[in-house]
């Protein structure tokens, strides 16, 4: 890993601030350079500003500004270096969206039609090979619901839907697929009461024990349907539970890839970080134990090769083969003591419209601070080798 690099020290933090959630897109590189978007402090904690910042000769310079909300916005990239920020200012879905150019950007703001309004969207987005991009929210509780909207590049349309759920289930890791596909793996998020369970004491209000995936060929014509969940579920000897997705990633043979953080009868009540395959059509693969030393927060990924890696939140990145399952080469990055806090890394991932290549640029907040801190981790080859343009 590069040396660190600051990218501010004025990041929100708190509820709602840059280390809330985990599912957002948070940095992408393109043929321009590598960019993210963070928050700022504004009027209100319902009304924080988004900064998008670029990095050009090893300094960070913040080239675009707007309202995002209470939430962290999203930050994605079309194939030929379009950028996409997705943001609830006032509690309505936004985007703003442009290409850089001689170091400036001018952004374009519309509206994202038929989703979730309110300060609590829940707020999710992906972008396929193509440029197709998603965003999602979700609503209720006892019933839920998502509501999705997927914008065509080649007619700049919007289609959109509504999943409903049993539960409400949020955190969403939207992956959209080519030819118009979507898949999304996401955490059942209620009340303990709501599912009869009583809550145990000095726990959160809201448990996490299960999550799920749908999938669907084209979800304007096909409804998304629920292929798989996992689920922890609570006894009356031991009522303390956890299930919750840290990272999905979906690869070139349709299979979702899952990190996840698991405590429950099956782990023997002890908290474990668990790394899962299912297929395509949502059969459970493997279901494995993290490396030892990754840290709860981790994410999975791969390089052009095809080549997976799991990073952990403890500042050790694991590299194994094309199967997805094996990790044997740990590298221990030089985090030069920064603590990588909650939700672990944020990544350079295919969902963010980045193409993988020999480079993963990664942010993060550190111990609950403002300092949003930027590094770039070399898979393979040296730092002169280009960074393969291609999916």
């Amino acid at each position: 890993m590069i040396a660190l690099e600051v990218v501010t020290d004025h990041a929100a933090t708190g509820d709602g601030g840059n280390a809330w959630g985990g599912h957002q897109c948070r940095i992408v590189r393109t043929s321009d350079g590598v960019f993210t978007a963070y928050t700022v402090s504004g009027k209100n904690d319902m009304s924080r500003e988004w900064l998008l910042a670029w990095r050009s000769d090893g300094k960070w310079k913040v080239i675009a500004s707007g309202l995002a909300g209470r939430e962290p916005v999203n930050l994605l990239a079309s194939p030929d270096g379009t950028l996409h920020l997705i943001g609830w200012p006032e509690g309505k879905a936004h985007r703003w969206t442009g290409k850089p150019k001689t170091g400036k950007i001018t952004l374009m703001e519309s509206p994202v039609p038929g989703l979730s309004e309110g300060h609590w969207p829940y707020g999710s987005a992906g972008i396929d090979k193509n440029g197709r991009l998603c965003v999602l929210s979700s609503e209720g509780e006892k019933p839920g619901a998502f509501r999705w909207a997927m914008l065509d590049p080649k007619t700049n349309e919007w289609t959109g839907g509504i999943v409903a759920q049993e539960y409400r289930h949020c955190y969403t890791y939207v992956l959209p697929m080519s030819a118009g596909g979507l898949a999304l793996v996401a955490n059942r998020d209620v009340r303990w009461e709501t599912l009869g369970y009583k809550k145990p004491k000095d726990q959160f209000e809201y448990v996490f024990n299960q999550f799920s995936g749908w999938r669907s060929t084209n979800p304007a014509t096909e409804p998304l349907r629920k292929i798989f969940a996992l689920e922890e579920k609570p006894t009356q000897r031991d009522p303390v539970v956890l299930c919750s997705v840290q990272d999905a990633y979906l690869d070139a043979k349709g299979r979702f890839h899952v990190c996840y953080r698991r405590a429950g009868r099956g782990t023997g009540w002890n908290e474990e970080s668990r790394y899962a395959v299912f297929s395509a059509d949502g059969k459970p693969q493997s279901d494995v134990t993290a490396p030892w030393g990754a840290g709860l927060y981790c994410r999975v990924f791969q390089d052009d090769r095809g080549v997976f890696y799991f990073l952990g939140s403890d500042g050790v990145i694991y590299s194994g083969g094309t199967d997805g399952v094996s990790f044997k080469n740990k590298i221990r990055l030089k985090l030069d003591r920064n603590l990588v806090d909650v939700p672990g890394f944020g990544i350079s991932a295919s969902r963010t419209g980045t193409a993988p290549g020999n480079i993963v640029d990664v942010v993060f907040q550190s111990e609950g601070s403002a300092k949003w801190i930027y590094g770039r981790i070399l898979l393979y080859g040296s730092e002169e080798q280009p960074v393969r343009a291609k999916h």
